[in-house]
């Protein structure tokens, strides 16, 4: 509220990133029900149910769709299997991509810089995808992700494809990265209409939903 955001997605890993302390569904359901408690004692800001969801070996969301229907913002992410040739680990983002449930793929291409480089996502084909399906790529301004760069993501934008920008806090603290995630869209070229953040959540909210009727779901 101090940062001035209308609304804030509570967004914890999903079952298969247990060292991370992922969600299992049981934890999912009591995590939604101490959201809604939380969201109605504060008019002023909303409180989303979020999560994000692991991008499995062979495509598949951690989360079954019955599920996934049941959050307000699903980012689907890779975080193994990221040394998979080129091909298969763009079909496996593609495939993320084409679920009408999620709406963001975080951190692409899941680099850490000076740990592991990023992984052989064919952004070209991957951001023709996020603009065909209005699916959101992610700027993460985790200072040690830094992911989508700032080419990678120009190259999105000139594309068509829109993104979002995660502090990807771990604590209240480092909510502050949200602002490495801006200046990284700034040198990209963004403008704010291209950016999710500055879209009132309604606007948000009715565009997920229109992906999801427009997918027959």
């Amino acid at each position: 509220r101090a940062r001035g955001y209308a609304y804030l997605a509570i967004s914890d890993h999903s079952r298969s990133l247990a060292m991370a302390g992922g969600l299992d569904v049981d934890r999912v359901h009591r995590q939604w029900e101490e959201i809604a408690a939380e969201d109605a004692r504060r008019p002023d800001i909303a409180v989303l149910r979020a999560t994000e969801a692991d991008i499995l070996a062979d495509g598949r969301i951690d989360f079954d769709d019955d599920l996934l229907a049941g959050f307000d913002w699903v980012t689907a992410s890779v975080h193994s299997a990221l040394t998979q040739d080129p091909e298969r680990i763009t079909a496996r983002v593609l495939a993320a991509v084409e679920n009408p449930y999620v709406d963001a793929i975080g951190h692409p291409t899941g680099r850490m810089l000076g740990r592991r480089p990023a992984a052989p996502v064919d952004i070209g084909r991957l951001a023709e995808a996020a603009a065909r399906t209005g699916t959101f790529l992610e700027i993460n301004g985790q200072p040690r992700r830094l992911d989508l760069d700032s080419a990678m993501a120009r190259r999105a934008l000139v594309a068509g494809a829109r993104i979002v920008i995660a502090s990807d806090a771990h604590s209240a603290e480092a909510l502050g990265y949200m602002r490495f995630g801006v200046l990284l869209a700034r040198r990209a070229g963004a403008r704010a209409a291209q950016v999710g953040n500055t879209w009132d959540w309604p606007v948000l909210a009715a565009a997920r939903a229109e992906r999801i009727r427009a997918a027959g779901r």
